[in-house]
């Protein structure tokens, strides 16, 4: 329906009958343009499958235990059991006071 917007009818019949016209055409053209999405959805999942990437069970185990070993304290360095002993012993007797 071609419109010309400098020459409108007067008679508020025909201009109620060119809007329902308009709003008619509108509805048809979303309704063909949400086909045509829908069509595009299908053809995209068809040819690279599913949207979301779905994950094992188990892949969620190996990322908890990643976050695990992050968060749990380190270990004690890598020296002789005596020398940790002397470095424990060194620290007892001592107050707060002593390392500030």
């Amino acid at each position: 329906m071609d419109i010309d917007p400098n020459h409108l009818p007067t008679d508020p019949e025909a201009l109620k009958r060119m809007v329902i016209g308009l709003v008619e055409q509108l509805a048809a053209q979303q309704q063909e343009l949400r086909q045509a999405q829908h069509l595009l959805e299908q053809l995209l999942r068809w040819r690279y499958g599913q949207k979301r990437e779905r994950i094992d069970e188990n892949q969620l185990f190996l990322f908890a235990a990643s976050v695990i070993r992050r968060a749990s304290p380190p270990a004690w360095p890598a020296m002789p059991a005596a020398k940790r002993s002397l470095r424990i012993k060194s620290f007892i007797g001592t107050s707060a006071k002593d390392f500030a």
